[in-house]
């Protein structure tokens, strides 16, 4: 698919990215992400990082090839080794093929226990 773009040609690689318990970082259950290469860039190359860091620069777990599908990369995150505190944030996949501009999602993953804390206060007379 081509995109125009500020008068530039786009035209980028077709990836979905999915995410297995997004929410279960520091539990004991299994959180990964996954990346499909879909048509017409089955032959595209995948990697996979961390977009930005929040308390760790660390990058995630090397990426396998899916048991059953092989248009599909993932990153599974151990429950053990650290990732308990480490493997939340921002992390993603990145697709590139010759002659296509290089394609990023982002995915993001929370902690199981994690809150956000957005301070704000109201005054006697509404909002400041």
């Amino acid at each position: 698919m081509r995109l125009r773009l500020h008068d530039l040609d786009c035209e980028f690689v077709h990836i979905t990215v999915l995410t297995l318990g997004y929410t279960n970082v520091g539990s004991s259950n299994r959180w990964e992400y996954q990346c499909y290469r879909s048509e017409p860039d089955t032959d595209a190359t995948l990697s996979f990082g961390r977009s930005a860091p929040i308390t760790t620069n660390r990058s995630p777990p090397v990426d396998t090839l899916h048991s059953r599908y092989s248009l599909v990369r993932q990153v599974t995150f151990p429950t053990g080794d650290g990732w308990d505190r480490d493997g939340f944030g921002p992390f993603y996949c990145e697709a590139s093929k010759s002659a296509r501009d290089v394609t990023r999602v982002t995915t993001l993953f929370q902690r199981s226990d994690g809150k956000f804390n957005i301070p704000f206060f109201i005054s006697s007379t509404g909002f400041p």
